[in-house]
């Protein structure tokens, strides 16, 4: 759990939280539904949010894995 520890910690507080929750880290899979009402924000917004989390986590794993 420390490597996920350690790459989750490169995202802002309200990234890491999206992501867990969407992804069950830690505790239960939400919807976007839930975690937006949770939030007080639209469903789009956290979309949003988790695509750019996501975008920065696959950047992470190709600097991870280069060669050079």
């Amino acid at each position: 759990m420390l490597a996920l520890d350690t790459i989750l910690s490169t995202l802002t507080p309200e990234e890491r939280l999206i992501l867990k929750m969407r992804f069950g880290i830690g505790g239960a899979v939400h919807t976007v539904a839930e975690i937006a009402q949770g939030l007080g924000t639209a469903c789009e917004g956290v979309r949003k949010i988790e695509r750019n989390a996501l975008r920065k986590l696959r950047g992470h794993r190709a600097r991870a894995t280069s060669a050079c």
